[in-house]
């Protein structure tokens, strides 16, 4: 599999590191006097390549364990760790609660998941993965990580740190503007 867009787009705009509001001022009015191509915008092309490779190892994990994609993520995140919180999940993968409820249930009706009370607080649940979940997570991992390894195979070991890198430093600043309020409600609120 190659990846040539996206280690295109990154060979050419790494070096320049967190753009300031004025450099993309600068670059936002050069870039409008250039022809616009769907095939080189970066939400295009983070779209394409995570529903690619998304629904690709959707067919491993679905065909050969019978998992859907919000129960493989809802299973690798409980496995993951010890336990956690159905909400926990929602806010790190970014689902639905409805989504993640339904993931859960399906897991449960399987016996791969379980619920266990908070002695704390009888309000609360933690999910854990059963010996039936922890041999099933078992087994996708290896194949997760293979699969991860023939995405990034076209790029050079440098190319993919710095991806990796890229791409975290991107994640970081998704989770930081979801903890942000939308400029909507700051408009909304200065009114």
């Amino acid at each position: 599999m190659k990846i040539v867009a996206l280690s295109n787009y990154w060979r050419h705009y790494a070096h320049l590191g967190s753009p300031s509001s004025e450099s993309m001022g600068a670059r936002s009015k050069a870039k409008s006097q250039e022809a616009f191509s769907l095939r080189g915008f970066l939400p295009y092309q983070l779209a394409v390549l995570a529903d690619y490779t998304s629904s690709r190892f959707s067919e491993v994990y679905s065909e050969k364990f019978g998992l859907s994609i919000p129960e493989w993520r809802v299973l690798a995140t409980v496995g993951e760790r010890d336990m956690m919180r159905a909400k926990d999940i929602e806010a790190e993968r970014h689902l639905h609660k409805t989504v993640v409820s339904r993931a859960i249930a399906k897991l449960r009706a399987r016996g791969l998941i379980e619920l266990r009370n908070n002695a704390e607080d009888r309000r609360e649940s933690f999910l854990l993965l059963t010996a039936k979940g922890r041999k099933l997570y078992a087994q996708i991992i290896p194949l997760a990580r293979t699969y991860s390894d023939e995405i990034v195979v076209s790029l050079t070991a440098s190319q993919r740190a710095g991806l990796q890198r890229g791409l975290e430093r991107m994640m970081q600043q998704i989770d930081e503007e979801r903890q942000r309020p939308s400029s909507f409600a700051r408009q909304r609120d200065a009114q």
